[in-house]
């Protein structure tokens, strides 16, 4: 059994949402901004796990 604990990328989701909301305010398109957010954050969550599911083993 590996000892090492596998690491969260959740919050990268969750960031990418806030900065795509943000954008999306400032330019005055908060559901494409919300959109984009989450389509970018979902990338980088998913190549976290990869990442990290890579250095596992």
């Amino acid at each position: 059994m590996n000892s090492r604990s596998p690491q969260a990328g959740g919050c990268l989701l969750f960031l990418a949402i806030l900065v795509g909301l943000v954008v999306g305010l400032n330019k005055g398109l908060t559901g494409p901004g919300l959109i984009y957010g989450a389509i970018a954050g979902i990338i980088l969550a998913v190549g976290f796990y990869l990442f990290d599911r890579r250095q596992r083993h």
